[in-house]
């Protein structure tokens, strides 16, 4: 029993594979040949690290967990999406996405995007070192790829890297310990359909571009005058309601001619007559709103409508007012914040 025991004992059959160690053959009778051969070459299995064993602990650490949970991007991923219509904005470090994006991404950043369905990360290891030496420790070196990415995603991924781990033995087997990875600046490898499906939303970008800036172009145009409004302040001046916005003259002449300014409704989100000053927010023509009562200087018609009596001031307030709400309703593409940076947006796209 004593000779049974110590012959299945894990530290007996370590030092046959190390140190080689002179058996009984009385021993080995107890066992039969076959049986004690293999009890020693499972021994020895387990006291070196192969590739695939080590492929399966690298690709269940935590280091290759998060590659799966957020895929890099590469270095043209960002203008690129935009310029497919896939990324909408970029506002700080976050991404905002289409609706068809979103699909596919559930939020992207910079440098990252979290894929809305799982990933994998393949693993190949392509060297260990210290293999047959007496350290206990072997550093693996190996590549890592993605797979599994949807089309929108693996238009912007970039395709992996390589990396290197480290492996301890201990009394039950090999541990890893430790995993660094370098992603490579290499895209991921599209498909001729990808790129199809690519040249075909570029299209789409520009040709949504064109059509909105001919829109833009016509919704623009000053259009027939609906009425002008005279009045004195120093010198005659004058406020002008078109269809497509309003207008006035300004308080200095430019070469011999009088500087005359016109801002269509595109550029209105509403007329006002509360007090300002010169440089605020609420004076900006194109901002928060066309004012024509403004207590100092400023844009267009911040002063000019300074002394418009008041009767004239409500007046020009409903008129252009009326306008502004019948230039929305026919030009409905336009008339929104939405609309707006739609259209500015689009206008950047198809310029790159």
């Amino acid at each position: 029993m004593l000779g049974e025991a110590f012959l299945t004992s894990p530290s007996w059959l370590y030092a046959i594979c190390k140190r080689g160690v002179v058996i009984n053959i009385m021993h080995i009778a107890k066992f039969g040949i076959l049986g004690f051969i293999l009890l020693v070459l499972a021994a020895c299995g387990r006291n070196e690290l192969d590739r695939e064993q080590a492929e399966n602990e690298i690709e269940r650490s935590e280091e290759i967990t998060r590659q799966e949970a957020a895929v890099q991007l590469h270095s043209s991923a960002i203008d690129e999406g935009l310029r497919q219509g896939i990324f909408l904005n970029l506002r700080g470090g976050r991404v905002d996405l289409s609706d068809r994006a979103v699909s596919e991404i559930s939020s992207a950043n910079t440098r990252y995007l979290q894929p809305t369905d799982p990933i994998d990360v393949l693993i190949n290891v392509t060297g260990i070192a210290g293999t047959g030496s007496d350290s206990p420790g072997r550093r693996v070196e190996f590549l890592w790829q993605y797979d599994g990415l949807s089309p929108l995603v693996r238009r912007y991924a970039i395709a992996g890297g390589s990396g290197t781990a480290q492996f301890t033995r201990f009394d039950d087997g090999w541990r890893l310990q430790a995993v660094s990875i370098e992603p490579q600046p290499q895209r991921f490898s599209l498909s001729s359909k990808d790129r199809t499906e690519i040249d075909q939303d570029v299209s789409e970008v520009k040709k949504r571009a064109q059509e909105l800036q001919n829109l833009h172009n016509k919704a623009t145009r000053r259009g027939a005058a609906i009425k002008r409004f005279e009045f004195k302040n120093g010198s005659p001046k004058w406020m002008e309601i078109y269809e497509n916005g309003v207008g006035h003259n300004g308080n200095w002449t430019t070469y011999g001619e009088e500087k005359n300014y016109y801002v269509p409704f595109f550029n209105i989100i509403r007329f006002t007559t509360d007090q300002g000053t010169y440089g605020s927010a609420e004076n900006q023509l194109s901002a928060f709103g066309f004012k024509i009562a403004a207590s100092g200087g400023g844009p267009g018609a911040g002063s000019v409508g300074r002394n418009m009596p008041l009767e004239k001031q409500a007046e020009f307030m409903r008129l252009a007012s009326e306008q502004l709400e019948k230039w929305r309703k026919t030009y409905p593409e336009l008339a929104t914040p939405e609309a707006r940076e739609e259209f500015r947006r689009l206008n950047n796209q198809s310029k790159n």
